[in-house]
């Protein structure tokens, strides 16, 4: 993806790094899980070969701040879903969470990681 980005002059200061999760780890068979991982950029890029464009759809997000190793989010969505959603009074929005990493992992100790989690509410 960082080679398309080159390739078509699309770099600029503040890309972001997202993946949006579209099935549960915890319904669906490990090799059938599907995730887009994205780039946010401020250029119009064009779908090229396995390279698509997507827009996240707007509305109402709950967004987490997560500070940790990557290996304990599945522990944080299991809080969210299991203890926040149901005492927050709040109901999911027929949309796909998604994930926002705020450093790099390759430069970063895991328990210094951040990653904001949006959880799409009505």
């Amino acid at each position: 993806m960082w080679q398309y980005v080159k390739e078509n002059k699309l770099f600029s200061a503040g890309i972001e790094h997202i993946a949006i999760y579209h099935d549960d780890p915890k319904v669906t068979e490990a090799g059938k899980l599907r995730t887009d991982i994205c780039l946010v950029l401020s250029k119009k890029a064009e779908p090229k070969g396995e390279i698509g464009v997507k827009t996240i759809e707007g509305g109402k997000y709950a967004m987490f701040l997560y500070q940790g190793s990557y290996d304990n989010l599945g522990a944080v969505y299991d809080t969210i879903y299991a203890k926040w959603l149901p005492e927050s009074g709040e109901q999911l929005r027929n949309y796909h969470c998604f994930e926002k990493y705020i450093n790099n992992p390759d430069n970063t100790v895991p328990e210094k990681l951040k990653t904001e989690i949006y959880v799409p509410i009505e």
